[in-house]
């Protein structure tokens, strides 16, 4: 995610991604338009066609942690989905009909966390077990809520670092030029 409005001409996005990238602008407190790549976890390559409502969450994070640099950075191996309102609450991916979007999201983890809506731990916890056995499942109900526990996980890991070799230090940084 880098500044500017200039979307991928090669992408293509349905209504309901758009709508998502938008309330994540606002709940991040973002002004001005973004650009953005969406890549397959699985093979780093660029989707073609991008849908649905669940970037939200993951979007204002990413929005968040590009407008304040020292927001904790996001773990590269753990997940968000969720769909984000514009007052910066997560609501629920399960369809009024009980349809849910977990099942497949769930079987394409294969470690890290799941980040996702409060309001559906039920459903995801259920389905958790059986399609995701060795992802930690963290719900939350808003996108601060979120960043509070991407701050503490990274905190953490830093400490543990720390711990076990004292005079380590470790810095990534990734420039992206367009």
């Amino acid at each position: 995610v880098a500044p500017d409005m200039v979307r991928a001409p090669f992408q293509r996005i349905d209504e309901a991604f758009a709508r998502s990238i938008e309330r994540a602008m606002t709940a991040a407190r973002m002004t001005g338009g973004v650009r953005y790549l969406v890549r397959s976890r699985r093979t780093g390559s660029p989707l073609d066609a991008i849908g649905g409502r669940s970037a939200g969450l993951g979007a204002a994070l990413a929005l968040r942690r590009l407008s304040d640099p020292l927001a904790a950075p996001l773990d590269p191996e753990w997940s968000f989905t969720g769909a984000v309102d514009t007052d910066g609450s997560v609501t629920t991916l399960c369809g009024t009909d009980g349809s849910s979007e977990y099942g497949a999201k769930l079987s394409s983890l294969d470690r890290g966390a799941l980040v996702y809506p409060a309001v559906d731990r039920i459903d995801v916890e259920r389905l958790g077990d059986v399609r995701a056995p060795g992802t930690r499942l963290e719900s939350v109900a808003t996108v601060a809520e979120a960043e509070r526990l991407v701050a503490r996980h990274i905190d953490g890991r830093r400490a543990y670092e720390r711990a076990v070799d004292p005079g380590r230090q470790v810095s990534k940084l990734t420039l992206a030029v367009f």
